[in-house]
């Protein structure tokens, strides 16, 4: 089946989140078979549950810049300068 693969059947199933969930990594069994045979389990998901924090949607979430955010730009290069000699006096 394509979700051995990493392929997700539908937009409702996200086959990478249930192997890492679900199989910690591991693909040994069909991610949609194992799905359909315990999605009437409590805590199966067949994709991201929309309220539930990850890692990294809670970086993002800290991290945005605030409205007060400067952005700072690096100070043009000036041209390079050829060294002069001074007369002495």
């Amino acid at each position: 089946m394509a979700t051995r693969k990493g392929a997700n059947p539908s937009a409702e199933f996200d086959t990478k989140f249930y192997i890492q969930r679900y199989f910690k990594g591991k693909t040994d069994q069909n991610p949609l078979l194992h799905y359909l045979e315990h999605r009437h389990e409590d805590g199966i998901y067949p994709s991201p549950p929309e309220n539930e924090a990850t890692i990294p949607a809670e970086i993002r979430r800290f991290t945005k810049p605030s409205p007060q955010f400067e952005e700072l730009r690096p100070v043009p290069r000036a041209p390079s300068r050829v060294p002069r000699s001074w007369p002495i006096t």
